[in-house]
């Protein structure tokens, strides 16, 4: 199993069609792999899409809901106690804003939101997302970069989010960032995005946790409080600029 294939020197198969739409019901799209690329594909696609055609989906997947040209006149280059994320400040696992460097890396919050009146998402904010790069170049090892966006942050349209969670977003956080993903997304895309619907047709195992709901949440406060503050240690996830 590799990132790219040979097709002068790879040997030729079939894919059944109906094979094909388990793979992605929704685009079809052909995978660009050898026969044993295709033999785990069939595997992991025993499991449901994240956001599969019929059944329940884990998360719901936007757009960045701060289009920057359409709301230009929002964003400032001075600290407004509002933070805007870009596309170019996600990592694996974290936010490098010191890449903002020039660039408008905050929001008059109260001008956006008076312009964006009811929008859907503009009231995302309120909750914690996971964001991801909507922009990655294909000859990136790795392409998708998934990382925690805090309650109060925006998100430009550079990023997209998953967020009305009904599965456990730190359990999906891992697995968007493994390096299984990673191979599936890259067998299937053709340009540089990373758009909303080839993520929502990603395979993610359901899984039943059998430690107690109560010691759950508290290893999920610890494991959180221990991701943040290395982050803090490492200078990174805005600095002084926090």
């Amino acid at each position: 199993m590799t990132d790219a294939i040979d097709l002068q020197t790879t040997e030729p198969f079939t894919i059944p069609i109906d094979a094909l739409m388990l793979i992605d019901p929704t685009n079809l799209s052909m995978p660009a792999v050898s026969q044993m690329g295709w033999d785990v594909l069939r595997k992991i696609h025993k499991w449901p899409a994240l956001v599969p055609i019929d059944g329940q989906a884990l998360a719901e997947v936007f757009q960045g809901e701060v289009n920057l040209t359409v709301f230009a006149n929002c964003l400032r280059t001075t600290d407004t106690g509002t933070l805007l994320i870009r596309g170019d400040h996600l990592e694996r696992y974290w936010v490098t804003l010191d890449r903002a460097t020039g660039e408008e890396g905050w929001l008059d919050k109260a001008r956006y939101l008076s312009m964006a009146g009811e929008s859907e998402k503009a009231q995302h904010h309120r909750q914690e997302r996971l964001g991801f790069q909507e922009v990655a170049n294909m000859q990136l090892e790795r392409r998708l970069n998934c990382a925690c966006m805090p309650e109060g942050v925006f998100l430009g349209h550079t990023v997209n989010y998953l967020c009305n969670f009904k599965g456990n977003r730190y359990y999906i956080l891992v697995i968007l960032n493994s390096k299984l993903l990673n191979w599936r997304f890259k067998t299937t895309s053709t340009n540089n995005h990373v758009s909303g619907d080839e993520v929502r047709a990603l395979p993610i195992r359901r899984i039943n946790f059998t430690t107690p709901q109560q010691e759950r949440e508290r290893l999920a406060a610890e494991a959180k409080r221990l991701y943040y503050e290395g982050l803090e240690k490492a200078g990174l996830n805005g600095g002084d600029r926090k």
